[in-house]
């Protein structure tokens, strides 16, 4: 990652998130958590207007399990946009600021 500095975090269970991408065993293989066509959905039916590409900013586990995450994005607006999901990706939703 030399010269790029990715979002992540690690939760209590051990589980490794790494931008859109999640490991179960410290890193040694990740496999995609965001279904990003259901996130971009879920914007665009709270009238989130995109304006450049989606950049995950910040990542949180919520209880510090691999199932409940909150990621901060970057969608190219003034202020940068929340999403939580509680089914590892499958299902966003957009968290009032």
């Amino acid at each position: 990652f030399q010269g790029y500095n990715p979002a992540f975090t690690y939760a209590k269970d051990g589980t490794l998130f790494v931008e859109d991408q999640v490991s179960f065993d410290n890193g040694e293989h990740f496999t995609p958590y965001v279904f990003w066509e259901n996130l971009l959905k879920t914007l665009r039916e709270n009238n989130r207007g995109i304006k450049k590409d989606v950049k995950i900013t910040d990542i949180e586990a919520i209880n510090n399990t691999s199932q409940q995450v909150i990621l901060e994005l970057d969608i190219g607006s003034p202020r940068k946009v929340k999403m939580y999901t509680a089914d590892r990706g499958q299902t966003w939703t957009l968290l009032r600021l």
